[in-house]
């Protein structure tokens, strides 16, 4: 999980993956119904639609964890740790989710097309357990147990992509650098 991304845990860094999805988006209603968006240029715009998709979620799903971890309220033996003191903090089983609806507009050589394209995303992980690292009133560390996950991102009524995981044992150590700042 270090590094990987939400769009590679959805699978949108498979070129194949891309292609199809860009393919049942440019067959959509949505874009079907945009008079200014002629119909040979569907493909071109459903395309760029998905590289935008790929774009938007270039966020490693490392920092989702830190950043939903963060807002966790018992860090009090954390918080009131001596300064340069590292602490272990044992979160047990939990979810963490994210759901967003973030939307593109089409425009084609500068003009809008009136067309705007909505994105409904959704990220759930499922983590047996984890030891955070916490110094200083930041998460700077983790060491996780194992994880299942799920997700799917859909645009204009479309699904792009959506995955299961099996539960896998993450091994290795996650850093933040700089550590994430308890909320």
């Amino acid at each position: 999980m270090g590094d990987e991304t939400l769009a590679g845990f959805l699978g949108l860094d498979d070129p194949d993956k891309t292609k199809a999805s860009a393919r049942a988006l440019a067959r959509s209603p949505e874009i079907g119904r945009a008079r200014e968006v002629p119909a040979p240029l569907r493909d071109a715009a459903a395309e760029a639609v998905i590289w935008t998709a790929k774009n938007l979620l270039n966020t490693p799903l490392s920092n989702l964890c830190a950043d939903a971890w963060s807002t966790y309220r018992e860090f009090d033996k954390a918080r009131n740790a001596p300064a340069g003191k590292t602490v272990d903090f044992t979160l047990k089983e939990h979810d963490i989710s994210l759901s967003r609806q973030p939307s593109v507009e089409l425009i084609i050589n500068g003009v809008s097309t009136g067309v705007k394209l909505p994105f409904d995303l959704s990220i759930g992980l499922n983590i047996a357990s984890a030891v955070l690292k916490i110094r200083d009133g930041a998460i700077v560390g983790c060491d996780l147990g194992k994880v299942k996950g799920a997700g799917s991102i859909s645009c204009a009524g479309v699904t792009i992509t959506k995955r299961e995981t099996s539960t896998v044992r993450l091994p290795g150590k996650l850093a933040f650098d700089p550590g994430v700042m308890l909320r």
